[in-house]
């Protein structure tokens, strides 16, 4: 095939962009679809609302506050929203999990790789999740926790499926039905999207739904 005059610039064009940017992000480019899951208005109303229910169980102790552990990294933006909203003393700690990586498919065992650094026996625990899915996580973050002898433990997360493996979350923002992967507000699809203010659902081809 003989390419002329500005025929001839635009393939020299993409064939510069094909040859030198990573097949993997052209792939994500091409293949990625963002839709409005939750404005920034309905996620201030959920952490409100949240926040509320917590004060209403949690702010009669008066010996030691509360302590939020977030969920490193997804629930990173929700747990300092949570902690802010909050009229009542809490601390907060994190701990870190991993099953995905930048794998699109999630696998079967969640990893910690970052524990609990402070000490919780005898204390009012809350686990921050950014969503609760199949419950690998939360499952295995319990376990975590409940070794270390906390007064109590209880689930709060921003987002929910049915899946979730007879996780009775205590908090929970919002419950949804959709099987498509979420962005925004913390949560990622191969670490990007993270900044996002809003909840998004995303399609790339070959992801269908969160972890957790």
């Amino acid at each position: 095939m003989e390419f002329k005059g500005s025929q001839r610039h635009v393939f020299i064009a993409l064939f510069y962009i094909l040859t030198a940017a990573p097949a993997e992000y052209i792939l994500i480019t091409m293949e990625e679809k963002l839709t409005l899951l939750m404005s920034r208005e309905e996620i201030a109303k959920a952490v409100a609302r949240i926040a509320r229910e917590i004060e209403r169980d949690l702010s009669g102790n008066t010996t030691k506050p509360p302590i939020l552990i977030g969920v490193l990294k997804g629930a990173f933006v929700f747990t300092a929203d949570l902690s802010r909203e909050l009229k009542m003393p809490v601390e907060v700690g994190f701990v870190r999990t991993t099953s995905y990586g930048l794998n699109d498919l999630p696998s079967d065992k969640a990893n910690i790789i970052q524990g609990i650094e402070m000490d919780i026996s005898g204390r009012d625990v809350i686990l921050v999740e950014d969503i609760v899915d199949r419950g690998l996580t939360i499952t295995t973050l319990m376990e975590h926790i409940e070794e270390r002898a906390p007064a109590s433990l209880r689930i709060c997360t921003l987002l929910s499926r049915p899946s979730a493996n007879d996780i009775n979350s205590d908090y929970i923002g919002l419950s949804i039905t959709d099987d498509s992967f979420i962005v925004g507000y913390g949560m990622d699809y191969k670490e990007r999207y993270r900044d996002l203010p809003e909840l998004y659902t995303i399609t790339p081809s070959t992801c269908t739904h969160n972890d957790k």
